[in-house]
């Protein structure tokens, strides 16, 4: 799949002020292509089996970095993919709230490098004890030694990716291995899987994002929530991003 025109820009011409009708001469006509269910298997397959959230927005109007950044700290520094600097301070973030309350947590990569949003928050460097590979992961896994909190991020490593021009089968072939993974290890009925991606990438949305306290969401992102807990073939209507 060709990559549609990415960054700041590019998605507020997109957007265009809630119109939703600057795709085609900004992120390009590539942005405006799709998938079926035939070509999204998998993640049909997840979503009718457990919960899929249809009002989940990317929080900000932007790339990767300042999305990502939301997971972990609810705001960005950054407005576009550069630096760092700026850098988020440690004590800003979930991993400092979850080191205060003795909640264990672990950052996993394919082997276990930094990424985003790793690399910009300072003072993390004190905490590369919770940054690990995949390879630990199912390790861990197995062991039944996972910490109580995990990311797993999947974005520019070998094929796994599922951004374009990357094959998406690829993506979605490796993220069902981790989740029948979880389902058949010892941790699976205390577990609450959340699947989903930073930002929308360029692609075409029909539906305007809100702004909310000032702040302009980006389009929408799936949200998956894979449980023994999740509601089957339920869609939430919710209004939600990743701050939420």
């Amino acid at each position: 799949t060709p990559n549609p025109e990415e960054g700041y820009m590019a998605y507020h011409l997109d957007w265009n002020n809630g119109k939703m009708n600057g795709f085609e001469n900004s992120s390009g006509p590539q942005s405006l292509m799709y998938y079926t269910s035939y070509q999204l298997g998998a993640l049909w397959s997840l979503a009718e089996e457990y919960s899929l959230a249809d009002h989940y927005f990317s929080p900000v109007l932007s790339e990767s970095a300042p999305n990502t950044l939301f997971y972990v700290a609810g705001f960005s520094p950054v407005i576009n993919d550069y630096g760092p600097p700026p850098y988020v301070p440690f004590n800003q973030t979930i991993f400092y709230e979850l080191n205060s309350y003795g909640i264990s947590w672990g950052f996993y990569t394919y082997n276990g490098s930094p990424v985003d949003p790793w690399e910009y928050i300072y003072g993390i460097d004190k905490y590369t004890n919770h940054l690990h590979s995949w390879q630990e992961f199912l390790s861990e896994l197995e062991n039944n030694t996972l910490p109580s909190v995990t990311w797993i991020f999947s974005q520019d490593f070998q094929d796994y990716d599922m951004g374009p021009p990357k094959e998406i089968l690829q993506g979605e072939l490796f993220l069902l291995y981790l989740i029948n993974k979880i389902e058949t290890s010892p941790v699976w009925n205390s577990t609450a899987i959340f699947v989903t991606w930073d930002e929308f990438g360029g692609f075409y949305d029909h539906v305007s994002p809100p702004s909310v306290d000032g702040l302009q969401y980006g389009p929408r992102v799936p949200l998956i929530i894979i449980s023994p807990y999740s509601k089957e073939d339920y869609v939430s209507h919710t209004l939600m991003t990743h701050l939420l």
